[in-house]
């Protein structure tokens, strides 16, 4: 514990800190998500960028649909900062970005999903997921030669949404791609406890071979929200 001295020195700090949060306005919330999603941007778009061009000399038809896709994904990320998407719209634009993988990597990506059970019109900020896949790739499936699966899972139970992307750990690949960035994932927890408050949480565990990331927070349903306003 602080000496008597130091608590009533920090006291005043405290205070000033509660303050500055209570004070926060919706402008400044929007900037501080604005922020947020910028920093996802050139990581996102540069990975797609270098699997398209990769396609371009040996399959061009390839390729094309690629540009396609990522402009797509592209659209996405210049939208409002905080847009709220339904699940549905989140799921499809994350196959998106998958398609252009799969082109790369080929039978190597094997994905399992199980998200059966989910609302369709769900919320969830909108590239959320994108950066989740990415990282599975990246650190569980491009460092093994024989590749792997990744899985999706979510649930939804008493107002809570939980969703868990796992791939294939390897304590040696994992140590040959260090150097890559995990900033999409400090990203994507700022952004769900700006939007979805305190108890919203992500979370990343090693177990069975595996490495799982797990993030939940509290919503409820855009048509239940609607039907409630």
């Amino acid at each position: 514990s602080l000496p008597l001295a130091g608590a009533a020195m920090a006291l005043p700090l405290v205070l000033w800190l509660q303050s500055r949060e209570k004070a926060r306005t919706p402008a400044d919330e929007r900037a501080r998500l604005a922020e947020l999603q910028s920093r996802i941007r050139p990581h996102f778009l540069f990975n797609t960028l270098n699997s398209i061009a990769s396609l371009v000399a040996s399959n061009p038809a390839k390729a094309e649909q690629a540009v396609l896709d990522l402009s797509d994904l592209f659209r996405a990320s210049l939208a409002k900062p905080g847009s709220l998407v339904t699940w549905r719209d989140e799921v499809e634009l994350a196959k998106r970005y998958l398609s252009i993988e799969q082109y790369r990597l080929g039978e190597r990506l094997q994905l399992d999903w199980v998200i059966s059970g989910i609302p369709d019109d769900l919320p969830i900020p909108q590239l959320t997921l994108q950066p989740l896949l990415e990282n599975a790739l990246l650190y569980g499936i491009a460092p093994r030669i024989e590749g792997g699966v990744v899985k999706v899972e979510a649930d939804y139970e008493g107002g809570e949404f939980i969703l868990c992307v796992s791939n294939p750990y390897d304590e040696v690949a994992s140590r040959q791609t260090s150097n890559g960035t995990q900033q999409a994932l400090v990203n994507i927890g700022a952004r769900l406890t700006a939007l979805f408050g305190p108890h919203a949480s992500l979370s990343v565990e090693r177990r069975d071979g595996r490495h799982f990331t797990c993030l939940r927070y509290p919503c409820a349903r855009l048509t239940q929200e609607a039907r409630a306003i």
